[in-house]
Order: structure tokens, then sequence, then C-alpha cells
């Protein structure tokens, strides 16, 4: 796997690194944990069935997604600011490393697939 990876692409990721820190001590120091544990509090306590079989590819139960688009605007700003945030630099890497991704999740495959037939 380490033969796919750049010297380009660490950089990137330790890059990515220090920025997720930064960013994590800003929503700490912002009060937005507090904020986000209240929202996600009432966004799971719409997921209230015993169990979640219709996951969407967001990860959300169908009730929850229900819920979620008429509330959208209750998200508080911080927290649409780090989801944003990250979607955004997780476009950036795909974009960039498309290729290198590739080809280590196929290393990646090829040695679990070895390690099972063990």
């Amino acid at each position: 796997i380490r033969e796919h990876l750049s010297d380009d692409m660490i950089a990137d990721g330790k890059s990515a690194f220090k920025a997720i820190k930064k960013a994590a001590a800003r929503f700490c120091d912002s009060g937005c944990v507090d904020q986000t544990a209240a929202f996600a509090k009432n966004l799971f306590s719409h997921m209230h069935a015993d169990t979640c079989p219709a996951v969407t590819p967001l990860g959300f139960c169908d009730a929850a997604m229900n819920w979620l688009p008429r509330r959208w605007v209750k998200m508080p700003c911080c927290l649409r600011d780090v989801i944003e945030g990250a979607a955004k630099g997780m476009k950036k890497i795909k974009k960039k490393y498309q290729a290198q991704i590739k080809a280590i999740e196929k290393a990646a495959s090829t040695l679990s697939a070895e390690s099972r037939a063990q």
C-alpha cells in the first residue's frame, strides 16, 4: 500500500490533520458542543423505533430523514459549517487523489482476500 502513497498525499494528509485540530478547537471554544448535543438529542429522539432497517445513504432512518428537512434550519450554524467544511475537503481529496485511492483500495482488498485465504 505504501507504494501508492505519494509525498504530496502524505503532506496533504498532515495539513488536513492540522486543519481538523484547529476546527475542533474552534468548535469546542465557540460553545458548539452544547448546541450540537441538543440538536442530536432532538434528531435521535425521532429515531424511536426499536430497529432502524431503512437506512438512507446519509445513514439516517427514514423517520429522521422525514423530520430533518423540515427542521434543517434548526441545525446549529457551527455544526453546519463543520459538515460543509468536511464535505468540501473530502471532495478535494477525492478529486485530487482518485487514482491513488482506487489503487490503495485494490491493494487493501487483495491483502484482505489473502488474509482470509490463510
